[in-house]
């Protein structure tokens, strides 16, 4: 039985993710999770007036790494995210909601670390970070990777600027060639936005100055 953090967002296995609570009930969750194991299970919701009804029957168990409360009594809540795991019932006490049929999903490593699809994806993925600095520098990661292995696929997705139903989707994907195909495929997709909307940019600054040049 693992307490559930419903959330807007997702929770990457070897990840940080760092959230503002609002609501005194997950509050006083992260506080009594925080004073015992200090870990509990991030669901990804996509709509906080129908928690049931949207929450991820897939989702990570983190750790509470530092808690902050705001003199506005907003709490700033720090979380690590440790494993995956899929469960199959849920049951509320108190307002909150527990996760009962807990299992820690294993990787599938259907597919050996001296692929071609590893070099693939990571040529692609350092690719797609020089664009994106370019473009915003603040959207770009810290640190890039200096390879691609098996543990660093999390990263990766953590890394590509998407939307969180697609990190999710990353999440719940167990065969590690298949992770390494759906990430491909969402590099690609995120670096043709970045070229159409760079694209864009330019022809309206070029617009704008024939516009000026003719009055």
């Amino acid at each position: 039985m693992l307490p559930i953090l419903p959330l807007k967002a997702v929770c990457l296995p070897g990840e940080t993710l760092y959230v503002e609570i609002t609501e005194e009930r997950y509050q006083k969750l992260i506080e009594r999770c925080s004073n015992h194991a200090g870990e509990l299970a991030v669901v990804f919701c996509s709509d906080y007036n129908d928690e049931l009804g949207t929450m991820k029957s897939i989702g990570c168990q983190a750790r509470i790494m530092h808690t902050d409360v705001c003199s506005s009594g907003l709490l700033k809540v720090e979380l690590l995210g440790l494993k995956r795991f899929g469960f199959h019932d849920i049951e509320e006490k108190l307002n909150i909601y527990y996760a009962f049929g807990v299992e820690i999903l294993e990787d599938v490593k259907d597919i050996a670390g001296t692929d071609n699809l590893f070099l693939e994806v990571f040529d692609t993925y350092k690719n797609y970070l020089n664009e994106l600095e370019k473009f915003d520098p603040d959207m770009a990661p810290e640190k890039c990777l200096d390879f691609l292995g098996y543990g660093d696929l999390f990263k990766v997705i953590n890394g590509i600027s998407m939307s969180w139903e697609n990190k999710q989707q990353g999440l719940e994907i167990n065969s590690i060639k298949k992770r390494l195909e759906f990430i491909l495929s969402c590099l690609q997709v995120e670096r043709d936005m970045l070229n159409f909307i760079s694209e864009r940019s330019v022809d309206e600054k070029v617009a704008s100055v024939a516009f000026a040049s003719l009055n």
